[in-house]
């Protein structure tokens, strides 16, 4: 159940989308919060039909539309800053390509209750999820030196466990780790920002938690693709995707907060992404070109 202290935001971020499944989305965690914010972020000749989803909302629904795409970051900081002008207790942020289960936020919030009656910090809670291109769970993740942990259930009988980090949507924030650890860094647009913004969350003494019994589907990668005969099952992203993705994990190489554990594992990560992406998967040409374009961009100019 959800508690009645609790004043739940959600900040849904929007850009050129699937109107069909963003009804539905919309639909599905309305019921859940104290009310909804969808943050447009220049989608073209779709404004009267947000406009038309806010009015059938199930709970109060407000549209803010930018004039262009100002980033992921940019955006969901938009909605943050609401919800802190707004008194709201807690902040979701929502993709639009996510559908989360009836009960996600009370879930969310019953394991946000569990931990601080231990009497440990929070900074974000996230869900399980599942990959509606694949069908398959997302694991939360704990990096080490031998190696990555993935745990797709849990490993004892509690409900959560600390993650390195989860997932930006359906990312569950009490409103005051924003006055902790500071808003979303806008500067890296659109990919990595979840990574980033959990580790500067435990860098400031707020652990990253994943709920195993709140649920999301959610998409990762514009599609996946079968390699080597079927042996191998990969995401993938555009171009233009993939120069993000490079240019910020390089961008986090820099950081002193983000661990040398994750720093390691994910720059051998990307030398075999190079490599696959530029050799294998069309278009090739391209590929290369946002990769030697997203390595340039992130020594030149680290943050």
């Amino acid at each position: 159940m959800k508690r009645m202290d609790c004043r739940v935001l959600g900040v849904l971020v929007t850009y050129q989308p699937d109107l069909a499944q963003l009804e539905k989305l919309v639909h599905a965690i309305a019921p859940q919060l104290d009310r909804l914010l969808i943050v447009d972020n220049g989608s073209k000749d779709v404004h009267d039909q947000l406009e038309a989803l806010c009015a059938a909302s199930p709970r109060p629904t407000t549209l803010l539309r930018n004039a262009g795409n100002l980033g992921l970051a940019a955006a969901q900081n938009q909605g943050i800053r609401q919800g802190v002008a707004g008194q709201a207790s807690h902040i979701l942020l929502l993709d639009q390509d996510s559908l989360p289960a009836a009960d996600m936020v009370a879930q969310l919030l019953l394991v946000e209750r569990q931990i601080t009656q231990q009497g440990l910090p929070v900074g974000a809670l996230g869900p399980l999820c599942v990959d509606r291109k694949t069908g398959e769970a997302i694991p939360f993740l704990r990096f080490g030196w031998l190696g990555i942990k993935r745990f797709g259930r849990s490993p004892d009988a509690r409900q959560w466990m600390q993650a390195d980090f989860v997932i930006a949507s359906g990312c569950l924030m009490p409103i005051e780790v924003f006055a902790a650890a500071g808003e979303i860094d806008e500067a890296m647009f659109i990919d990595q920002v979840d990574v980033e913004w959990c580790y500067r969350l435990k860098a400031a003494g707020l652990p990253v938690y994943g709920a195993f019994a709140a649920r999301m589907e959610h998409s990762i990668g514009d599609q996946a693709i079968s390699l080597f005969w079927g042996l191998r099952k990969q995401l993938v992203h555009g171009p233009t995707r993939l120069y993000y993705i490079t240019r910020n994990r390089i961008w986090l190489y820099w950081r002193p907060y983000i661990p040398m554990t994750w720093k390691c594992q994910d720059a051998w990560r990307m030398v075999c992404k190079m490599a696959l992406f530029s050799l294998f998967i069309p278009p090739r040409r391209q590929h290369m070109h946002a990769f030697w374009k997203a390595c340039r961009d992130g020594l030149r100019r680290p943050l």
